[in-house]
């Protein structure tokens, strides 16, 4: 046998395995999760939380990196229950982004709430 394929060029979804493949999650204004690209399914319970699954092909690779965007600073806030207002950090906090998502920071607003989260 020669190895040629006499029915060259295949029909489609023949002839190109499905592969699953995983990846670090990417959470918007804090960066990549701290997992490997990988081969394979997501380890344990991080599937969607810190790792991500796609589908690629053994031509093909799926799990490639996703375009950042610049990364920009924004202040973390935090309630002072003695004065009962926010009092902005004293350095600024690097926020990262995918290249599509815009560049927004979160402040508390005079009548925010005790419990408000800046960072959320």
């Amino acid at each position: 046998s020669s190895g040629i394929n006499a029915e060259w060029p295949l029909r489609p979804g023949e002839g190109v395995a499905a592969t699953l493949c995983s990846m670090p999650k990417f959470v918007e204004y804090t960066g990549l999760s701290n997992v490997t690209y990988a081969c394979g399914a997501c380890a344990g319970d991080t599937k969607d939380v810190t790792c991500m699954e796609c589908t690629g092909a053994t031509n093909a690779s799926c799990n490639v990196p996703q375009a950042a965007g610049k990364s920009f600073m924004c202040y973390n806030f935090a309630y002072d229950a003695a004065t009962k207002v926010f009092a902005q950090a004293v350095n600024a906090t690097t926020c990262q982004r995918l290249e599509a998502t815009d560049a927004i920071c979160n402040s508390p607003e005079k009548a925010a709430a005790a419990e408000y989260l800046s960072s959320k």
